[in-house]
């Protein structure tokens, strides 16, 4: 039985998982993508070879595309539970990767300056 109700109820919360994963990651690469290239315009603009279409409204059209996602999941009493534990999970990864940059970050501004004459 290739479509039987038991293998639509195991694999129905998989694909749920999944696909709260996929809005997630990408939200955060729409994020980090108007504000990497937003920064990248303002310190150094011509290290922009490629052209982005409509840039930045549809990245932000995006954004809002996703974040309505989000919500309508909120607002489905089914769902609102998983998406709490992935907001939960996508949060503590957040912060992690925030600690980690910030201690890689001090140890590099401690370090001395390389040297520019060989010994």
């Amino acid at each position: 039985m290739v479509g039987s109700s038991r293998t639509r109820t195991a694999l129905g919360p998989v694909a749920e998982r999944a696909g709260e994963a996929a809005v997630v990651v990408y939200l955060c690469i729409t994020v980090t993508h108007l504000r990497g290239r937003a920064r990248l315009m303002r310190e150094r603009p011509e290290a922009l070879t490629v052209r982005m279409w409509a840039y930045p409204w549809l990245s932000l059209l995006v954004l809002a595309a996703l974040l309505a996602i989000i919500a309508g999941m909120a607002a489905d009493s089914g769902s609102r539970r998983s998406l709490l534990l992935t907001l939960l999970v996508t949060a503590v990864a957040v912060v992690a990767g925030l600690i980690t940059q910030r201690a890689r970050h001090r140890e590099n501004a401690t370090e001395p300056a390389p040297s520019d004459t060989l010994v």
